[in-house]
């Protein structure tokens, strides 16, 4: 799938993305709101130790977190609290290192420090400001205590080891003098051991105690709502190119064309009816269509002037996967652009189980193709002649030329309807095109959809050239897989796909620039699509 393709899967399930995307923020918004309230109170110690490395510090300080969360803690904590300790799934507790950006290194970087953050999370503002102060004064004092006691266990085995000194047993052939500076070293541990079992505080003590928090730090509505966004976008883009994947119906226009293989022709925006209606009211005008509409018709007409009827092909069928994709309203528009640029032009209507070519150009119906085919009328009978404006006015005529029109169009119309269309693909079919191509410069072939009914790939037989209709909105994907199958078994020249789209939308600037270009050149600018109608007697 193109670029194009993913942005409009996203374009049709946009209804879907903004579901799945509100569902999941106002969703994140109300179940955070129905959480209780957290508050959060962080009483911070610092390291006084000696350390040889950073690494040496960094385990230090991380014991730190396993001796706080440990319920070897718990007595020390209630004795400062003068009460029990609450439910453990009343609380949170945890003791981290705390890290700083680290300066003039690589942005995202960070140093160690010696600072330890105990942090207590609780739904009661004084209690978490009560515990956090009570850990981590109780880790102090543990450590103190742990620091004195093991200074203590020192000085016992010192103290054994002095009075060892006295034994005539101790004497060594080292001699008094190695005696002597022993019992000096030894001397000088116990002294310095003794300081520490009176003294010591094992390395830490409380730097900032904890203060009640006035607020609580969960949650936080507007920023689960916010992170329910992000999930809830991304889920629904994903579930957007899911169901475009398992959908039919075409993502763009260049995937179909892509699933034809032909090249595009031209781009002309639809006609303003239902999607998969037929416009039955009578064809463009000069002054109805929109601008781009005619300049697109226009474009189309002169590609076929200097393309495939200069390099000789004279019979055209135009067709499409189902009806409903603007095939008869391009037919007939595109005939009265040829005829107005002085192509002698032949319409056929060639849909003799839904005809509506002589509802666009208000033509009866009596005498047409299955009549001429069957022998019931001939030729001359079964050809309407249409006029058309010269200059783009309203006077019409049908079978009579007012002033300043052209009787260079005509049309043969499917005539009454039949079952019976086998004879489409008949002697008698390929001696009628034979027969218009010798009167006309081009023939114009409406048929009804590829897979609607066999006629389009029987008249694919009697035609020079043939060119798809594709309208993405009522066109699916497997319907043009199947018409692929059936165009790559068709005798004559595929020439192209004309895409049916929407209408470009233009600024007030630039429509006003278009007035007034045709009011400055209106009579020396030829119209895509000209005016024509019928006498009240047609």
């Amino acid at each position: 799938m193109s670029l194009r393709g993913y942005m409009g899967a996203l374009r049709r399930y946009w209804w879907v993305i903004a579901a799945v995307v509100g569902l999941a923020t106002a969703g994140a918004y109300v179940l955070s709101s129905l959480q209780p309230a957290k508050y959060r109170a962080v009483a911070t110690m610092v390291y006084s130790g000696a350390f040889t490395d950073t690494y040496s510090l960094a385990l230090e300080l991380a014991s730190v977190n396993a001796t706080v969360t440990s319920s070897s803690l718990n007595p020390d904590v209630m004795g400062i609290l003068h009460r029990g300790l609450p439910p453990r799934n009343a609380f949170t507790v945890s003791a981290d290192p705390v890290q700083v950006a680290a300066g003039g290194n690589a942005v995202g970087t960070t140093e160690l420090t010696r600072v330890v953050a105990v942090t207590v999370d609780s739904g009661n503002g004084s209690l978490s400001c009560g515990l956090a102060n009570a850990y981590a004064n109780a880790f102090v004092s543990a450590r103190t205590r742990s620091v004195r006691d093991a200074a203590r266990r020192k000085m016992k085995i010192i103290g054994t080891r002095l009075a060892a000194f006295g034994d005539p047993k101790a004497q060594t052939p080292a001699g008094s003098d190695y005696l002597a500076a022993s019992y000096v070293e030894l001397s000088q541990q116990f002294s310095d051991l003794e300081v520490t079992a009176a003294r010591g505080d094992g390395g830490y003590r409380v730097l900032q105690p904890a203060t009640v928090p006035t607020n609580p730090f969960s949650p936080k509505p507007f920023r689960s709502a916010l992170l329910g966004f992000g999930v809830g976008l991304l889920a629904a883009v994903v579930l957007a190119y899911m169901l475009q994947a398992l959908s039919t119906r075409l993502s763009s226009d260049d995937e179909a064309i892509a699933l034809l293989g032909l090249r595009v022709m031209g781009r002309v925006p639809r006609e303003r009816v239902g999607v998969g209606q037929r416009q039955t009211a009578g064809y463009s005008s000069s002054s109805e269509p929109p601008d781009d509409r005619r300049e697109a018709l226009r474009r189309l007409r002169v590609g076929l002037e200097w393309g495939a009827m200069g390099d000789g092909a004279k019979t055209l069928l135009f067709v499409s996967s189902s009806e409903g994709q603007g095939t008869s309203g391009t037919v007939a528009n595109l005939a009265a652009g040829l005829a107005r640029a002085e192509n002698r032009v032949v319409v056929v209507d060639a849909d003799v189980r839904a005809p509506t070519m002589h509802e666009y150009f208000h033509l009866g119906n009596e005498e047409g193709l299955t009549a001429l085919l069957t022998g019931q009328a001939t030729l001359e009978e079964s050809l309407q002649s249409v006029a058309v404006s010269a200059t783009g006015g309203d006077e019409l005529a049908v079978d009579g030329a007012g002033e300043g029109s052209r009787l260079n169009l005509r049309v043969l119309t499917s005539g009454p309807a039949s079952p019976e269309t086998g004879e489409l693909a008949g002697r008698a079919m390929k001696m009628l095109m034979e027969r218009l191509k010798e009167s006309a410069d081009v023939v114009l072939v409406d048929s009804p959809g590829l897979l609607d009914a066999a006629d389009a790939s029987a008249l694919a037989s009697v035609v020079d050239g043939l060119i798809f209709i594709v309208d993405a909105r009522v066109a699916s994907r497997p319907a043009l897989q199947q018409c692929k199958e059936y165009l790559d078994l068709m005798p004559c020249r595929q020439l192209g796909v004309v895409i049916m789209q929407e209408s470009r939308r233009r600024s007030r600037k630039g429509r006003g620039r278009t007035k007034r270009a045709r009011d400055v050149a209106s009579e020396a600018v030829e119209s895509a699509v000209p005016t024509v109608s019928v006498s009240p007697g047609g």
